[in-house]
C-alpha cells in the first residue's frame, strides 16, 4: 500500500509539472499570437506610405498640380481603410504596394491608385448613395462608405460576395454599406 501512495503522489507531481510546462508554453504562445495581431492590425504607417505614393503619382499624372490630384477626402478615407483585411492572408505583406493582388476566383483588388483615382472621379458627397457592381473583396466598398451616406454593392461569384460581407461586417462594424449577393451567371431572362 505505501508504496502505491508513493507512485501516485510521484505520478500526481509528474502531472502538475507538465501541466505547468503545458500552461507556460500556452501563455507564450497566446502572447506571441497576440503580439502578432497586434502588428497585423497596427498598419497605420504602411497606409499612411500608401497614401503618400497615391498623391506622388497623382501628382506626376496631373503634370505636378491641378486636376491630376486626387481630393483630400478620398485621401483620408483610403489612410483609414485597412486595406490587408481586404486581401487574402498570404498576400498581407502586400497589401499597401501600388498594385494589384489576386483575391481568388480569378479577380482582383486593384492597385491603390486606381481605386483612389475611380473613387475622386465620382466627387461623392456625404449625402450621395452608390451602388457599386462588382464587389469584389469589399475593398471599393469600404473606402465608397467612408465618403458616401449609403453604399449597396453586388457580387455574382459567391465566394467573394459571403468574403466580402464577412470582412465589410467586420471592418465597418455596419457603417452605412449594405452588401447584397445577387448570382445571375446569364444576365437578364429571355421572353
Amino acid at each position: 500500500m505505501a508504496g502505491t501512495v508513493i507512485v501516485r503522489r510521484r505520478l500526481f507531481r509528474r502531472i502538475e509539472e507538465l501541466v505547468g510546462v503545458a500552461a507556460v508554453r500556452l501563455s507564450l504562445l497566446i502572447l506571441l499570437l497576440g503580439a502578432a495581431a497586434m502588428a497585423e492590425d497596427d498598419r497605420t504607417d504602411e497606409r499612411r506610405q500608401m497614401v503618400d505614393d497615391i498623391v506622388a503619382l497623382s501628382r506626376l499624372v496631373g503634370g505636378g498640380s491641378g486636376p491630376g490630384e486626387i481630393g483630400a477626402r478620398v485621401l483620408a478615407a483610403m489612410g483609414k481603410v485597412p486595406r490587408h483585411e481586404f486581401v487574402p492572408v498570404l498576400q498581407r505583406r502586400a497589401a499597401y504596394r501600388n498594385r494589384p493582388l489576386s483575391i481568388g476566383s480569378g479577380q482582383t483588388i486593384s492597385q491603390p491608385y486606381i481605386v483612389a483615382l475611380m473613387t475622386d472621379l465620382l466627387d461623392l458627397k456625404p449625402s450621395d448613395t452608390v451602388l457599386e457592381i462588382g464587389t469584389g473583396c469589399g475593398y471599393q466598398s469600404a473606402v465608397l462608405a467612408e465618403l458616401a451616406k449609403d453604399v449597396y454593392t453586388i457580387e455574382i461569384v459567391e465566394a467573394l460576395g459571403r468574403t466580402a460581407a464577412a470582412t465589410l461586417e467586420r471592418v465597418i462594424h455596419g457603417q452605412a454599406a449594405q452588401l447584397q449577393q445577387r448570382q445571375r451567371r446569364h444576365g437578364l431572362r429571355r421572353r
